[in-house]
């Protein structure tokens, strides 16, 4: 669930940026335009960045899980089962389990991704102008939002795997008809 909430901050600049930049890019082009967002990123996303990003969670009373509240970060509580060491890269590019979840992830989210990068132009062949074109990007966003949110309470109650294969199913239903 927490998953599906966070999710929907990818939606909420979904529904916001395509019609600013269409409009910026109408206004001043794409080339002044681009420089604008990125400008207006960097002033929106630094401060976030400072103000939010962790370093050592030890610093805001944080600890690793299992660890004591109390007690040194290598102290675990009773009965709390020890984590093993991270992976690194390399041994992460050899695992059969990372490649099997990226095909999953990459055949998910790659025809959505495809539908938006070609809903702008296919509307504008259709003689749709750019600025009202976004709009659907926007539409697509804020159909996605509750979808988002009941995939989280899906993957709690189904487990993420058989919540998965049910957005897999509807994806492909929804991309043929």
């Amino acid at each position: 669930r927490a998953m599906g909430i966070s999710a929907v901050g990818t939606s909420i600049g979904g529904l916001v940026f395509p019609p600013l930049v269409a409009s910026l890019i109408e206004r001043f082009g794409w080339s002044r335009a681009f420089v604008l967002v990125s400008i207006g990123v960097a002033l929106g996303l630094l401060p976030a960045i400072l103000a939010l990003a962790i370093d050592r969670p030890e610093d805001v009373g944080q600890r690793p899980d299992g660890a004591a509240a109390a007690g040194a970060a290598a102290t675990l509580r009773e009965g709390a089962v020890p984590r093993d060491p991270p992976l690194r890269v390399p041994e992460i590019l050899r695992a059969a389990r990372f490649w099997q979840i990226t095909a999953v992830v990459a055949f998910a989210i790659g025809p959505y991704l495809a539908l938006l990068a070609n809903l702008v132009p296919f509307a504008s062949d259709l003689g749709i102008p750019p600025t009202r074109a976004a709009v659907f990007l926007s539409t697509a966003a804020l159909i996605a939002i509750p979808g988002k949110l009941l995939f989280g309470s899906l993957a709690d109650r189904l487990g993420t795997r058989n919540a998965l294969w049910l957005v897999v199913g509807f994806e492909a239903g929804a991309l043929l008809a």
